[in-house]
């Protein structure tokens, strides 16, 4: 199905997860909401919706397995071959990339594309602002030592830490404009945008 399917069909609060140390800090709370995960995520909790942006050969084997095994309700993605690996039963969304100037976000939206930056949970993001949710939680996007699941070192990107937090801070403010907020759920995360704990953000 085309993602346009999805354009406001929720409502309140989501957590959009990436696959940092943070991510498992939601463990109490990870029946309360929507849950958007990336990746290999599934080694946490199998999410609402899945988003995968990259083809399997960027993963190592243990990460792959892992994607094919998680159980989500929904998968996001341009890559077809994944709604054909993940077995378990799911609805499919295709994504139409965009552009990753925030300027475009509106147009891209607009026309039936997806705004992208180069990390996965900034796609989480958008798709949980289109489902129409007006408070999204972000948790496990830290760009600190080591994945939740792997002791793999320093974040790949972190040589490109200052525009990540741009992309962050510009959608930040993108939303912040159609009234929808954005919280950093993670204490540990060194993404720039306002933080708030957990405890507060479920008891809003």
């Amino acid at each position: 199905m085309d993602f346009e399917w999805l354009k406001n069909t929720q409502k309140g609060k989501c957590v959009v997860m990436g696959c940092g140390p943070s991510v498992t800090t939601l463990q109490p709370y990870v029946d309360k909401c929507f849950k958007i995960g990336v990746n290999d995520v599934g080694d946490f909790c199998d999410p609402d919706m899945l988003v995968i942006l990259d083809y399997k050969d960027v993963f190592a084997p243990k990460r792959y397995d892992t994607i094919i095994s998680t159980r989500p309700k929904m998968l996001a993605s341009q890559v077809p071959q994944w709604d054909k690996d993940i077995a378990s039963p799911h609805h499919s969304f295709q994504l139409r990339l965009g552009s990753r100037k925030i300027e475009n976000f509106d147009v891209d939206l607009a026309s039936g594309k997806v705004p992208i930056s180069i990390t996965s949970p900034y796609v989480g993001i958008v798709l949980a602002y289109y489902m129409g949710f007006d408070e999204i939680g972000l948790t496990g996007v830290d760009f600190t030592q080591n994945h939740y699941n792997n002791n793999d070192g320093i974040h790949k990107l972190n040589k490109r830490i200052e525009e990540v937090n741009t992309a962050y801070k510009n959608i930040y403010n993108k939303l912040k404009e159609h009234d929808v907020l954005l919280w950093n759920l993670s204490k540990e995360s060194v993404i720039e945008i306002p933080k708030m704990d957990l405890k507060e953000f479920f008891s809003r």
